[in-house]
Order: structure tokens, then C-alpha cells, then sequence
């Protein structure tokens, strides 16, 4: 089999199928991306984790037959990155894989492509649909808030739920929680129930999602979930685990709401969080009428003290949080926004909330005051 493509489409398709490919595994193959030739022009170049999988469709190819090869992921990437040709040729040699441009010529050493583990395609089952600008917004909104850690298992995941016509993405690390709905279509008759997304299945849609307008189909199984775009099938195994029961993390009763403009207030954060550390993390935040005051101390730096005008009337109310986390929500809004935190008291969980129905919930700091 022989065939030839545009670089630059290759380049890109293989940058893409990278953020798959492990680094580190006991199955050498899993090192490699196999493109499948399933016409005269086009082909499906597929990699695979074995827990996250890509299919993505590269356009603009000539091939003289149908067929498959296998090209290690590092080696591959590298030699198209430095040809300066418009177009490589490929074509399967014993034992390996010759790429040739005008005036260079690569034999790359590959495995047998029929060893490379399928990746599964989505077939025509009832799916939920979205756009996908609408749905990176979900997971720019949420995803940050999962624990860090693998051996947290439930929460280090993103929750998925659906409620009438609308999906939710819910994440936490039990010290902040975050929650973002998004209007969705349901074609055909999909499963109930909810599912728990591994954090690098978000990351991959990140970066494969460009076209805010661009429909994304969701298919969720018991264990698997899959994600289609026009050229894209992404493949997942989903989180096992209990996620904990969210809905009881948000305060039953609001006693003080104060409305802050996200980019004037994620400025002063940021400058409050400057004279903190380790042992003095928190920021004290004071809201009486008409103002916000931000202090913060630490022994051996100093203490800071910002001011900030803001819409507030209401009774004085003093709290304090960790500004990390504050900063984490307050970077992925528009700062031209409003967001309102919404507080009980200044000991229990508060939330801040967007016109969009964005909530984030962080606990406060107990500090002697």
C-alpha cells in the first residue's frame, strides 16, 4: 500500500492523537498511532491508552488501496515536523514504514498493525447533543475542581447528570465544588442515570473542539462513553466510584448577597494573595456598605490591605478563604460579569453565582478573629 497526504493535516491530526498516547507503558505498541486507509482519499488515524481512545478522520489523502500501518508516535511526529514538503508519501515496507518527501527518505522499524488495539466508533444509538463551544465552557467551568489525585477515584472525575434539557458537570475535591448546566438535544431514547468522566477525556475535548458552533454527539454506556464531532471520535472508559451526594454541599439559607464584578474583584484577589503563605493562606474579606476590604498576613513578609468599591448594602459581614481558590473560579468567568456570593454566615460553605447558573462553592477559613 502506498498513499500520500497533506503534511500539515497530518501534522495536526497527529498532535491531537499525542495527548493519547502514553508515555510510560508495559505494551509497546500503545507507543505507535495506526492509520487505517478505508478509501481511495481519506483515512482514520487511531490511538489508544486503552482507557482514553481517538479516531480521528484525515481528509486530502491518495492512496492505491485500502489498508493499515502502524508509525511509532515520537519518531513519526518528528520527521513530519522537519520535512518542509507540502505533501509526504507513505508506504508499507517489511517489517516497517518508509516515509519519503522530495529529498529525504525515513524507514521507520513498526509492529504488526493488526496487534494495535481497536478503538470503538459510535454507530447511529440514541445520543444527547450540544455545541461544542457550549461544552467546553462546561468543562473550562468545572474540571479544574477535581481532586488532583488518582487514588481520590470518585472525585477525581467530573459528574455528569442530566436534568430535562439540560446536562450538568459537576466536579469537587471536598474543599470546593463546581457546577455548570448547558442546554442539550436528546435524539432518540437515552439512557437515565449519571457517570463520572476521567479528567484527561475533558482535556482531549479541549483541544479537539475548535468550532464553537460545532454539533458534539454523547453517547454514555454503564462503562464507556464516546464523543463524535465531524471528524473526531473520542473514546472513554468512565470513573468507578460513588460521587458524593452534591446537593446538600450547597447552604440552606442565604442570609447576605453581595454582588462583585468578576475582573475588578479577581484583581484585588490576586493582590491580597501576594503576602500569604503556606502557614497564612487566607485572605480576610470585610463587606459593609458600599466596599469590600481584603487584608492578609504572614509572618516574615508582612500584612496588605485592598479596598475595592462594590454594589453592597447590607449588614457588615466578615469572612475568610484561601485566595487559590477563589482565583481558580474567578479565571474562568468573563471579567466583564457579574458574579453574587451568596453567604449564610461567615463559618459555613458560600457560593458564588453567575446569570448562566455557574455555582461555585468553597468553604471558609476559621481563623481566631
Amino acid at each position: 500500500m502506498k498513499l500520500t497526504c497533506n503534511r500539515e493535516g497530518l501534522s495536526s491530526a497527529f498532535q491531537v492523537a499525542s495527548g493519547v498516547v502514553p508515555q510510560r507503558s508495559p505494551r509497546p505498541i500503545l507507543r505507535s498511532v495506526k492509520l487505517e486507509i478505508d478509501g481511495p482519499n481519506s483515512g482514520t488515524l487511531l490511538a489508544t491508552d486503552l482507557e482514553l481512545g481517538i479516531r480521528y478522520s484525515i481528509s486530502g489523502i491518495e492512496a492505491d488501496s485500502t489498508g493499515q500501518l502502524l508509525l511509532p508516535i515520537g519518531e513519526s511526529m518528528a520527521i513530519i515536523r522537519e520535512m518542509n514538503d507540502p505533501t509526504i508519501s507513505l508506504r508499507v515496507a517489511e517489517g516497517g514504514v518508509i516515509l519519503e518527501g522530495a529529498t529525504s527518505r525515513f524507514e521507520l522499524s513498526t509492529e504488526d498493525p493488526l496487534q494495535f488495539p481497536d478503538v470503538p466508533s459510535m454507530g447511529d444509538e440514541p445520543a444527547h447533543k450540544i455545541k461544542a463551544g457550549i461544552l467546553t465552557n462546561m468543562i473550562r467551568r468545572t474540571a479544574f475542581a477535581c481532586a488532583s489525585e488518582n487514588s481520590r477515584y470518585a472525585l477525581h472525575s467530573v459528574l455528569v447528570e442530566f436534568e430535562e434539557s439540560r446536562m450538568k458537570f459537576v466536579a469537587t475535591d471536598s474543599k470546593r465544588l463546581a457546577l455548570m448546566p448547558g442546554p442539550i438535544e436528546i435524539a432518540g431514547e437515552v439512557p437515565e442515570g449519571t457517570w463520572l468522566l476521567p479528567p484527561k477525556v475533558l482535556q482531549l475535548l479541549t483541544r479537539v473542539l475548535q468550532d464553537p458552533e460545532e454539533e458534539v454527539q454523547i453517547v454514555l454506556h454503564e462503562n464507556d462513553a464516546l464523543f463524535r464531532t465531524g471528524k473526531v471520535t473520542i473514546y472513554t472508559r468512565l470513573v468507578e466510584g460513588r460521587f458524593p451526594r452534591y446537593q446538600d454541599v450547597f447552604p440552606s439559607e442565604v442570609k447576605y448577597r453581595v454582588p462583585l464584578p468578576v475582573g475588578q474583584f479577581h484583581a484585588v484577589v490576586r493582590q491580597s494573595r501576594i503576602l500569604t503563605n503556606d502557614e497564612s493562606r487566607g485572605v480576610d474579606l470585610r463587606f459593609a456598605d458600599g466596599e469590600v476590604r481584603l487584608q492578609s498576613r504572614a509572618a516574615q513578609l508582612g500584612q496588605s490591605e485592598v479596598k475595592m468599591p462594590i454594589g453592597y448594602t447590607g449588614d457588615p459581614v466578615e469572612v475568610t478563604y484561601d485566595p487559590h481558590l477563589l482565583i481558580d473560579a474567578l479565571k474562568v468567568l468573563d471579567p466583564e460579569e457579574e458574579v453574587v456570593l451568596e453567604l449564610p454566615d461567615s463559618k459555613r460553605a458560600s457560593v458564588f453565582r453567575t446569570r448562566d447558573d455557574y455555582a461555585y462553592v468553597v468553604a471558609p477559613l476559621m481563623r481566631d478573629r
